[in-house]
């Protein structure tokens, strides 16, 4: 999986109203024409296209019998409410395992080892959809830097990129916006 990091909330506006705005964002989607070196869509509502949605279903192991997950299973066909988490509590301590982190996600069996090898194997990306599956694009790209940033439903929201975004990426994207918009 592409490793992203957070893009620094104090250069928001500036990507917005410097970047965005002059390329022609306007009511969730790029009005105009783009220079070659960016590309611009707004956030993907749909499903994958690509068949990778439906190919994680050949994916059919699972945990080993002695297994937390499995146990956690029968404990939960077997009791409900405050008497599931008494039993669930009990499971994690006998199996020395901390709650703290959250008591329903261990997993001791080498379940998510198979998970990543199949992964690894069948992948059709570098996130498992194939590149151009518009799940995974990114919502704005910038060539020359490689730059990819990704937003949730709107600019802004939820914002991720593929490397740590510096001030002085900004600048160099908007002056590239800035000739182009000149040279128009």
């Amino acid at each position: 999986m592409t490793k992203r990091f957070p893009f620094p909330k104090h250069f928001d506006d500036f990507f917005y109203q410097e970047i965005l705005v002059p390329l022609g964002w306007k009511d969730y989607d790029i009005k105009e024409e783009l220079p070659e070196d960016i590309q611009v869509r707004p956030y993907y509502w749909g499903d994958c296209t690509c068949g990778w949605d439906d190919q994680i279903l050949d994916f059919d192991q699972d945990h080993h019998e002695d297994c937390y997950q499995i146990k956690l299973v029968a404990l939960r066909e077997q009791f409900k409410g405050e008497e599931y988490d008494k039993h669930r509590d009990n499971l994690c301590k006998e199996m020395n395992l901390d709650k703290k982190y959250g008591s329903e996600v261990h997993c001791t069996c080498d379940y998510n080892q198979r998970w990543e090898k199949w992964f690894e194997y069948h992948k059709l990306g570098e996130e498992g959809c194939s590149d151009d599956c518009p799940t995974v694009l990114p919502n704005f790209y910038f060539k020359p830097l490689d730059l990819k940033i990704y937003w949730y439903k709107y600019p802004m929201r939820g914002v991720e990129s593929n490397k740590k975004v510096t001030r002085e990426m900004l600048i160099q994207i908007s002056d590239y916006v800035a000739d182009f918009k000149e040279k128009q």
